[in-house]
Formats: C-alpha cells, sequence, structure tokens
C-alpha cells in the first residue's frame, strides 16, 4: 500500500534583518514533497516534488536509504524537463544532461563523484556545438574545442590540471587558424605561428614566458616569400632587422636598441645612400 507523506520545504528564509525603516521583501516559496514507498523495499522510495501554488511537478527520483540513487529529473513549469541527472549513494555520477524550454540539449556533460570527468558538450540554443573539453577530476585536461553560433571553430587546444598546455590555436571567423601557440603551465612559451585568412603563413617564432624571444621571421601574403626577419627580446625588437619585398628583393634594414627602439634604417639599393640617422630616444 502506498502511503503519501506531504513535506513542506523552504527554499527561501524567511529570517531577514530588518534595515533602518525598510525592511527587505522576502518571497516564500513553499514546494509538496510526495513520498512513494517501495512495498517490497521500503528503504526505496520515489520522490516527486511538486510546486505547491501551481502544483506542478518541478523533481522527482529516487531513494535508497535516505539516499539519491538513480536518475533525477527537473521540470519547467509547462512540464517539459529541464534537467537530468544520475547520483549512486547521495553523489552526482553519471550523466548530466540540461535541457532548453524550446527542447535543444544545452549540455550533455560526464560527472564521477561530483566532479566533471570526461567528455563534456555545451550546444547553442540554435542546437550548434558550443564547445567540446575533457576534464578529470573536474579541471579541463585534454583537448577542448570552442564553436561560434553558426558551428564554426574559434579556438581550440590542450589543456593540463586546468591550463593551456602545449599546442592552443585560435581562428578566424571563418573558422581558419590565424594564431598556434604552443603553452607551458598556462603561459606561451615555444615555437607560435601566425596565418592570413588564406591559410598562409604570416610569420613564426619563438616565445618565452608570453613574450616573443628569439628569431622571427615574417612572409608575404600574396607570395608566400619571406617579407622580414630578425630577433626579439622579451618581446621587443632589438639587433638588427631585414626588410623585403613581396618578390623577395632587400628593402631596407633597421636598427634597434635593447629597449626596443629604432635607432637606425637604411634603405637598400638603388637608395643604398639613402640612410636615415638614427633616431633620437
Amino acid at each position: 500500500m502506498k502511503s503519501v507523506i506531504a513535506i513542506l520545504l523552504l527554499i527561501l528564509s524567511a529570517n531577514a534583518f530588518a534595515q533602518k525603516d525598510n525592511a527587505p521583501q522576502i518571497t516564500v516559496i513553499r514546494y509538496d514533497t510526495v513520498v512513494i514507498k517501495d512495498q517490497s523495499n521500503p528503504a526505496v522510495q520515489q520522490i516527486m516534488i511538486y510546486n505547491r501554488n501551481s502544483g506542478k511537478l518541478i523533481k522527482s527520483g529516487r531513494m535508497d536509504g535516505g539516499r539519491k540513487e538513480g536518475v533525477w529529473k527537473s521540470y519547467y513549469e509547462n512540464g517539459m524537463i529541464s534537467r537530468i541527472e544520475e547520483y549512486h549513494n547521495d553523489v552526482q555520477s553519471g550523466s548530466a544532461i540540461a535541457i532548453e524550454t524550446n527542447g535543444y540539449v544545452s549540455k550533455d556533460e560526464n560527472i564521477l563523484n561530483g566532479e566533471k570527468s570526461g567528455m563534456c558538450r555545451e550546444f547553442n540554443r540554435n542546437g550548434t556545438i558550443k564547445s567540446e573539453e575533457n576534464y578529470s577530476n573536474g579541471k579541463l585536461n585534454g583537448w577542448r574545442r570552442v564553436f561560434s553560433n553558426e558551428g564554426k571553430l574559434e579556438e581550440e587546444g590542450n589543456w593540463k590540471n586546468g591550463v593551456r598546455d602545449s599546442i592552443n590555436r585560435w581562428a578566424y571567423p571563418s573558422g581558419k587558424i590565424y594564431v598556434e601557440y604552443y603553452y607551458k603551465n598556462g603561459n606561451i612559451s615555444g615555437p607560435g605561428k601566425l596565418y592570413y585568412e588564406s591559410g598562409q603563413l604570416k610569420a613564426e617564432g619563438n616565445f618565452l614566458d608570453g613574450y616573443e624571444n628569439g628569431a622571427w621571421k615574417e612572409y608575404s601574403d600574396s607570395t608566400g616569400k619571406l617579407i622580414a626577419e630578425g630577433t626579439y627580446m622579451n618581446g621587443k625588437k632589438t639587433g638588427l632587422w631585414k626588410f623585403y619585398n613581396d618578390d623577395g628583393t632587400p628593402q631596407k634594414t633597421q636598427e634597434f636598441d635593447a629597449n626596443g627602439n629604432m635607432v637606425k634604417e637604411t634603405l637598400a639599393p638603388p637608395f643604398a645612400n639613402a640612410t636615415i640617422a638614427p633616431l633620437s630616444v
């Protein structure tokens, strides 16, 4: 025989301190909780929670020995499912799915012992993919991809213990890659490449702790030929830089001091004698 117990649960506390002459206005929402016991196993109970004001079901699931167990569902006022979660021994473990009012899934996650684990996905309201992420113990670990509302790739890369690690890329609105960096413990360190939207390599060089360091080269979008080369130190140009025309012929040279200031510029032949005097710094 099914026994029904009505329990009123307050989700907003009515204990509020009056402030001067204007006490805060507290809205109290009450729910009715219906418990249906399993005749063959009294420890197992089916729980259904209703909004007392509207009478609409807002949550349902199973309790075993006073702990949440199995699939629990949450509902919108119109009766549509808003969220599906799995529990084991009162701890969220398993699939967790969130659903928008338009019927599209907004989140599809895997949970282990209350933490995100494995592949987790988010979706835009139009149903297109928003992100794909891999987790371990609640932290990003592995490959992550982010997309625009139109489903175009915006960024992708590897993460380790919640920070960027090794290769990471960002894309133009078209979805084509425009920059590629290597990270170490969340900082850009290692080779970096920039691309034109045509896919042609634009520049390449090295980073150290987030700054350009070492040799760098730049290329023409139209011909792919080298148009500039030189050295960076802590994000500033230093020493001699050489510049070329799109066809690869010499254009000019520039010299920079340790602070990144250009101190001399020399034009290539036929203007070789038109050396520009050092700039005052």
